[in-house]
């Protein structure tokens, strides 16, 4: 499989932004950004497309790691005293 032309890469990295928009437009409710998702499956690769999606994942743990901090999934909420 050859690699693919900076023409492919710009096609797929503008079919990515606009799936992904529209996740976040939708809170992440991929029936209401289904047209977006054909056109992002076509334009990239299968493999580009899985890295991306695990790419989109990790971004958004990350910011909310940002925003809301660690929390171990053992630790008991605190009772108010």
């Amino acid at each position: 499989m050859p690699a693919p032309t900076k023409n492919e890469r710009q096609k797929c990295w503008d079919a990515r932004d606009n799936f992904w928009n529209c996740l976040t437009e939708n809170n992440d409710n991929e029936s209401k950004c289904t047209e977006f998702k054909k056109v992002f499956e076509a334009q990239c690769t299968k493999q580009w497309a899985k890295y991306f999606m695990r790419r989109r994942s990790y971004l958004q743990y990350e910011d909310k790691l940002k925003t809301e901090g660690f929390k171990p999934a053992d630790e008991k909420p605190k009772k108010k005293s």
